[in-house]
């Protein structure tokens, strides 16, 4: 019967007068707040996964992609040129990840590729390249490719150093796709791919 009270707001209306329709009203208040709190705590924990998945930091489960390691204004064309080689086989998946605000990346490249991708997908996560941690999310062991850019807006020497970074996490991974290595690019900020 107390159940009855807890789950029903009316309940205690049916209760004989007296301490018995005292102590029905007593629980029913207390099964109002208990499942009011249950609610917030749920509401709480489905706001910060929504949270969490609008951040991209999400695992990502993906096979034969092409990974994008930082962010740089070569990103824009080396997707599309990506977006063209894919378009033979209906289109691919690309990542990028790298540490400007997913919501930015994603709305530079939705600005400047609508209507380019020829089935291509990309997305966006946000995170440091060069952690092991973050490398895993966008599944870099199985990806066809992993393109290292250094950030243009930074001096050279702090570019090249945190494309170092990213090469050698990349190695102490042991980084393969299929059982062979990654195809591991690293471009200096002036637009020219080192031999």
């Amino acid at each position: 019967l107390s159940w009855v009270y807890v789950v029903d707001t009316a309940a205690h209306a049916n209760a004989p007068e007296g301490s018995q329709r005292a102590v029905a009203l007593v629980i029913t208040v207390g099964g109002m707040l208990v499942f009011s709190f249950l609610v917030s705590i749920l509401t709480d924990n489905l706001a910060s996964l929504m949270a969490a998945l609008k951040e991209g930091k999400d695992q990502m489960v993906l096979r034969d992609h092409t990974v994008l390691l930082g962010w740089s204004e070569l990103v824009v064309p080396l997707i599309e040129e990506i977006a063209e080689a894919n378009a033979s086989e209906g289109g691919g998946t690309v990542v990028i990840l790298s540490q400007m605000d997913k919501e930015a990346v994603e709305s530079e490249i939705t600005m400047r590729l609508r209507g380019k991708l020829q089935g291509t997908e990309v997305k966006c996560r946000h995170g440091a390249p060069f952690v092991m941690q973050q490398l895993e999310l966008v599944s870099v062991r199985t990806a066809r490719s992993a393109v290292v850019l250094s950030d243009s807006n930074r001096s050279p020497d702090e570019a090249d150093k945190d494309a170092l970074r990213i090469v050698l996490c990349l190695r102490a991974m042991e980084i393969a796709a299929h059982g062979s290595p990654a195809q591991v690019d690293a471009m200096d900020p002036g637009g020219a791919s080192p031999s």
